[in-house]
């Protein structure tokens, strides 16, 4: 077992997370391609934390099943359009998530007032 924790605050801890999930899988024994769609999805759900709720925290934990990662923040919780799949305007709003979810096994958002919590899992 193998439980990493990050802190998100500036672009510099995305790329920690980023390298984070790709060394993982790899040593895991991902394949290149599930390697890329973990370290896509990670990137994503961490770039949302840093453009809506400033700063967050990232837990990675590989076992034998797999990679599970739980993202999360203290921000304004994620629109219900968003949720739904509904872009709102031109901001951009919304792109990562669904994209995260066809990436992962498991994908789950819990999300309110005070915050958002994602779980999203691989399998070997």
């Amino acid at each position: 077992m193998n439980i990493v924790e990050v802190l998100i605050n500036s672009e510099t801890d995305l790329l920690q997370c980023r390298e984070i999930a790709q060394s993982t899988s790899r040593a895991a024994g991902f394949s290149l391609l599930d390697q890329v769609r973990i370290t896509t999805a990670v990137s994503e759900i961490v770039r949302n934390v840093l453009s809506y709720a400033k700063q967050g925290k990232m837990c990675l934990n590989q076992n034998q099943k797999g990679i599970e990662i739980m993202i999360e923040d203290k921000g304004p919780g994620i629109p219900q359009t968003v949720l739904e799949g509904k872009r709102s305007g031109g901001s951009g709003l919304g792109v990562g998530l669904p994209g995260s979810r066809r990436l992962m096994d498991n994908f789950d958002v819990q999300t309110g007032v005070h915050g958002t919590r994602i779980t999203m899992a691989k399998w070997l």
